[in-house]
C-alpha cells in the first residue's frame, strides 16, 4: 500500500537553472513495497512548435520573420496576441497580427515618440508631445486615451521597457553629456540612475527587461 504526497513532476527550466523537489513515500500495507521511478531528461537540440513551452534552439537562431511594408520604426511592444509598433514617419502606433500578418489597427499619435512597452493592461509610451519642451512618458490604453503622464529631465528618451513594478528608460543628457538608463516607479519617483559611460554611450533605440535571463535582465 504506497502512499505519495506527489504522483508526478514535471518542471520546465532553462539552462543553467536547477530546481530541487522532494516526494514523501510511504508503505501503509503489511508486505514489502516495491516502485520504480521514472524520468525523462530531455537533452537533445530539438525545436519546440509552441513558443511558449521550453526552448531548446540555439541563441540567435531566426524563429520567425515578417514583412510589415512600413518604414520608421522605431519600437515595439507584444500584448499577447499583436506586435505594437511606432510608426515615427506616419506618427501612429500600429498592431500587427503574426498569425494573419495583417496590421489590424492604427492610433494617431500627437508628438514625436521612439519608446513603447505593454505592461498586460496598458501602453507606456516615451517622447516629445507637442508643445511641451520636456519629454514625456504617457500612460494609454489601447484606444489610444492618455491616462497618466510623467515628465523626464533629459533631451529625449530611448528604450522603454516595464519589469512588472518599475519603468526602465533610457535618456540622452547633453548637459552631463552622457547615456543613462533610468529605472522608476509608475508614479514618476526615481528608483535607480546607471550612467552608461564606456562601451554604450551611444543611445539606443530599444531597450527590454527579460525575466528569465540568468545574468542581467536588461
Amino acid at each position: 500500500q504506497i502512499d505519495l504526497s506527489s504522483y508526478a513532476i514535471v518542471a520546465d527550466i532553462t539552462s543553467g537553472e536547477v530546481e530541487e523537489h522532494r516526494i514523501n513515500l510511504a508503505n501503509s500495507g503489511q508486505s514489502v513495497l516495491r516502485y520504480r521511478i521514472e524520468h525523462e531528461h530531455l537533452i537533445e537540440a530539438e525545436r519546440d512548435p509552441n513558443l511558449n513551452g521550453p526552448h531548446r534552439d540555439e541563441p540567435g537562431d531566426v524563429l520567425a520573420e515578417y514583412r510589415l511594408g512600413a518604414v520608421g520604426i522605431v519600437d515595439i511592444a507584444w500584448d499577447g496576441e499583436h506586435i505594437w509598433f511606432i510608426n515615427q514617419l506616419r506618427d501612429v502606433l500600429s498592431a500587427f497580427n503574426p498569425e494573419t500578418g495583417n496590421i489590424e489597427e492604427s492610433i494617431p499619435l500627437n508628438g514625436d515618440y521612439k519608446a513603447i512597452d505593454f505592461d498586460g493592461t496598458y501602453f507606456w509610451i516615451g517622447g516629445y508631445f507637442e508643445g511641451h519642451r520636456r519629454p514625456r512618458l504617457h500612460r494609454m490604453d489601447i484606444r489610444g486615451n492618455i491616462l497618466q503622464t510623467i515628465v523626464v529631465q533629459s533631451f529625449q528618451i530611448f528604450g522603454l521597457t516595464f519589469d512588472g513594478v518599475n519603468l526602465w528608460f533610457g535618456i540622452e543628457d547633453r548637459v552631463r553629456e552622457s547615456y543613462f538608463i533610468n529605472q522608476i516607479t509608475t508614479e514618476g519617483e526615481l528608483v535607480r540612475e546607471i550612467n552608461c559611460d564606456g562601451p554604450t554611450t551611444f543611445s539606443r533605440y530599444g531597450l527590454e527587461w527579460v525575466k528569465e535571463h540568468n545574468n542581467g535582465h536588461l
